[in-house]
C-alpha cells in the first residue's frame, strides 16, 4: 500500500491534474458495531551506558598555518 501511494505521489508531482466532471460521494449505510479488545503487554527497556574512550585525532588541511604542503604517506 505504501508503494503505491509513492508511485502515485511521484506519478501526481510531475504533472497538472485538472478535475473534469463533479462526482457525488455514494450514499452507504453503517449498522454500529464494537471493536475488537487487543490485551498487549509493554516490552522491558533496560538502557544501560558504558563509558568508551575514544582517540584525540587533530586533523589539518592542506594550507592550514603550521603545515606543510607534503601529502600525507598512503597507506
Amino acid at each position: 500500500m505504501m508503494m503505491a501511494a509513492a508511485a502515485a505521489g511521484l506519478v501526481l508531482a510531475g504533472c497538472r491534474v485538472d478535475q473534469a466532471e463533479e462526482v457525488q460521494p455514494p450514499d452507504i449505510q453503517v449498522e454500529p458495531g464494537q471493536l475488537p479488545r487487543y490485551d498487549t503487554e509493554p516490552g522491558q527497556a533496560r538502557p544501560d551506558t558504558d563509558r568508551v574512550v575514544v582517540p584525540d585525532v587533530d586533523v589539518q588541511r592542506p594550507g592550514e598555518p603550521g603545515q606543510s604542503q607534503q601529502r600525507a604517506p598512503q597507506r
